[in-house]
């Protein structure tokens, strides 16, 4: 029979250009890289035997029969490896671990065919050589090379279907089309044998699976030659999987932005370069990751690893860095981690070294290596519990608890609004402060969530115990997140949400702080603007602790200024502070806001607050927030309390 090999010869010098650009580019080793690689050997191996094969078989006669059987044998191996390699790189790439029942039912069919090839010399059930002619014949078991093969992309089409949810959509949708590429040129040459087709599909497929799934270029970051993030991640789930240990060493690298200052962002990126050229240099076993910006992450296996490179990058970066002819000095501010036991996930190393470098970790000189111990490992473990809990509570909207401290008027000698303050409480938990799970929540960002349960149910208490006319109360105050300010429909939400509760805007008055009013005061302003013309006041809270523009925050339309504890206790301890604390609230006074003195614990703190001209006193010399039943008791007995007394 004549063989049509031209197909298959460009295939393989197509196939042979995808290698040696694979190859030229370094990839780290994980499972699915060490297969695509053995997958890609296997493939240039099963083209040159399909086409060395198909000759010596036209040309039988004049070739030892050795040699036929040889290269064949080998060829038609190579014919059921293929299939097997695709289904361990589809278990690779899903994560799944077939169980030794599962493994002992895959591996049958391949260990019997394999069986069947190495004594097929002398039983000749699946091709043989007929001496005398040099005639090629196939055997009774021929095609048994057929079913094989089909077995296995029947399993693989069957994985991927079930793993499909494990898949990324670009991945899942590559392997089908590999395995319907591959089919479809076994059905052409099953009808017509001397058309080899099936090689030249092998490598059309494997062509696809290096543009949009194996292209180590995709794991490389373009500027420093390491790999990139996404390279990161995924060799962090493979050590995972794999239960291997490993260490960590966190790279901040400071200086650059005044090489790109002086000399441009290009020359600042040529710097990086190096830098990842030397992080990536040394006999270390260790693979590099630029996680963001100027940050990179290196991973070593063994402990001598670790502290060789630990060591190689305090001496380095104590020599300066040569820019265009001039000498500059980088600094690196290191977090390492010599063990790695008791990280939960992939995600919780990211999450940690952000941790390691905030403060208070994040003041330390640069150059300065903080080794991340157990007690910052068990601070994560514990932003991550309380952020699941907030999440999970927001999901169900339970959890939260409202308190409430009134505000007392010297003036009137009762109480006459009151502030809500959020509480959650966790089954596990237990109580979770608000300075812990708010700024926790802002990170998640969970908080537009939270403001939303917390002012509908003070809408809804404000319906049911009539605080405004049964307790005599003016307002009740709301804290507003400074996250909320960055969406452009806060006011429209707010308002919405009021009134789908049936309350009333004039009763309600929204705290935000003095660092969201400085903020974004442009932006700020439209929102109170369309809220004030609602019916809603505003009260500018914690004021004293930001470093506000004073005339750009009160040229917002606040009827209320909260003076922070810390000026008010500034003044205990001389004589300018409580100059100033008294300036301040005659200043506000005189511009029509009402002034309320935050933090009171004493009576000789809350007669200072009276006579400066306070409006309001807040504090536990008062009372203390309170659940919602007991503030109704309290409130209900107000009138007799604080008789005679500041």
């Amino acid at each position: 029979m004549h063989y049509v090999i031209e197909y298959e010869a460009c295939a393989l010098v197509f196939l042979i250009v995808i290698a040696v650009r694979y190859f030229d580019i370094r990839h780290f080793p994980c499972l699915e890289n060490r297969l695509f690689s053995v997958i890609l050997w296997c493939a240039m191996a099963d083209l040159s035997l399909d086409i060395i094969g198909s000759i010596t078989a036209e040309h039988a006669a004049s070739v030892p029969v050795w040699v036929n059987l040889w290269v064949n044998s080998v060829f038609y191996g190579l014919q059921v490896v293929f299939p097997v390699l695709l289904l361990c790189y589809l278990f690779a790439l899903s994560g799944h671990r077939p169980g030794r029942g599962q493994a002992l039912c895959l591996a049958l069919p391949f260990a019997a065919y394999l069986a069947l090839l190495v004594t097929n010399p002398f039983t000749r059930c699946i091709f043989y050589i007929d001496g005398p002619t040099g005639l090629y014949t196939k055997g009774p078991c021929f095609n048994g090379l057929y079913f094989a093969t089909l077995f296995y992309m029947g399993c693989t089409l069957y994985f991927l279907l079930k793993k499909r949810a494990s898949l990324p959509a670009k991945k899942f949708t590559t392997i089908w089309r590999f395995l319907l590429i591959v089919l479809a040129a076994m059905g052409i040459q099953f009808a017509f044998p001397h058309l080899l087709l099936t090689g030249v599909a092998i490598a059309v497929a494997i062509t696809m699976m290096f543009l949009t799934m194996q292209n180590p270029e995709d794991m490389l970051d373009l500027v420093t030659g390491t790999f990139n993030y996404g390279a990161l991640m995924q060799f962090l789930r493979l050590l995972f999987r794999s239960g291997r240990a490993f260490q960590l060493i966190a790279a901040d690298v400071g200086g650059l932005r005044r090489i790109n200052s002086m000399f441009g962002a290009e020359a600042g990126n040529r710097v990086l370069g190096k830098v990842g050229a030397f992080f990536q240099s040394g006999k270390e076993e260790k693979w590099v990751f630029r996680m963001i910006g100027t940050r990179f992450l290196i991973i070593t296996a063994r402990q001598e690893d670790y502290r060789a490179a630990l060591g190689r990058m305090s001496e380095r970066f104590d020599r300066p860095w040569q820019v265009e002819g001039v000498d500059f000095l980088l600094t690196c501010s290191i977090r390492c981690a010599p063990s790695t036991q008791g990280f939960p996930s992939p995600e919780s190393v990211v999450n940690l070294i952000d941790r390691a470098y905030a403060e208070p970790a994040g003041v330390l000189a640069p150059g300065v290596a903080l080794e991340i111990d157990r007690t910052l490992l068990e601070e994560m473990h514990r932003q991550m519990e309380v952020e699941d809990a907030v999440r999970e509570a927001v999901r169900r909207a339970e959890g939260f608890e409202l308190y409430f401290q009134p505000l007392y008027s010297p003036r009137r000698g009762s109480f006459v609004s009151a502030e809500a303050l959020v509480r959650f409480h966790h089954p596990a938990l237990g109580d979770v402060g608000p300075a812990e799970f708010i700024p926790l929540a802002e990170k998640a960002g969970l908080i537009f969530q939270i403001d939303e349960i917390v002012l509908r149910k003070c809408c809804r208490l404000l319906r049911s115990w009539q605080p405004i006319t049964g307790m005599g109360l003016e307002s009740v105050e709301i804290n507003l997140s400074a996250a909320e300010f960055a969406r452009s429909d806060l006011a429209e939400r707010l308002i919405a949400i009021v009134r789908e509760e049936g309350a009333d805007p004039a009763n309600i008055r929204f705290e935000i702080t003095e660092t969201a009013a400085s903020g974004a005061p442009g932006a700020l302003m439209r929102q109170m603007e369309r809220l004030k013309e609602a019916g809603f006041r505003f009260a500018l809270d914690d004021f004293g602790v930001g470093y506000a523009n004073l005339s750009q925050v009160l040229r917002l339309p606040f009827s209320m200024v909260k003076l922070d504890r810390s000026l008010f206790l500034s003044g205990e301890k001389d004589q300018v502070g409580a100059v100033l604390f008294e300036d301040l609230t005659q200043l506000f006074g005189r511009l029509g806001c009402v002034t309320v003195a935050e933090g009171v614990e004493t009576g000789k703190q809350a007669e200072r607050a009276r006579r400066a001209g306070a409006d309001l006193i807040q504090g536990y010399y008062y009372a203390k927030p309170m659940p919602e039943a007991e503030f109704i008791r309290f409130m209900r007995r107000q009138p007799t309390l604080f008789s005679g007394k500041a």
